[in-house]
């Protein structure tokens, strides 16, 4: 059994190339995995796919920022985890927990750091 099976997740990222290889990564694990370019495409997605488990989401990203896609998703009563993913490391000092995240993963992403987090916060 893979590590992310039954798992459906969002991955939100600007980078076209960062969003392929997560979706790569992801899938390669067992999970079925949607894609948005920023934050309002994110909210949009999780919108309309009501299954959707978790969601890995960039800090830095044009139209919606990935800090106000979270708070907007919170507020709309989306409980699933929400891990930020960014190279920045003022998350840390502001608390991404007080933001909305359920975590933190920093980039350049490790895939085993990354899957075991989203097994314990799926797990939760």
């Amino acid at each position: 059994m893979k590590d992310l099976e039954g798992a459906v997740l969002l991955v939100a990222e600007d980078v076209p190339v960062s969003r392929k290889l997560l979706k790569r990564l992801l899938t390669h694990q067992g999970a079925v995995v949607h894609v948005a370019a920023d934050g309002q495409e994110a909210v949009s997605c999780v919108n309309a796919n009501p299954g959707i488990t978790g969601v890995l989401m960039d800090i830095q990203m044009p139209n919606m920022n990935g800090i106000d896609a979270t708070r907007l998703l919170r507020n709309q009563g989306f409980v699933q985890p929400i891990v930020a993913v960014t190279a920045a490391t003022e998350l840390e000092a502001e608390g991404f927990d007080a933001l909305g995240f359920s975590g933190y993963i920093p980039k350049p992403v490790i895939a085993t750091d990354l899957v075991n987090l989203i097994r314990s916060l799926l797990a939760r």
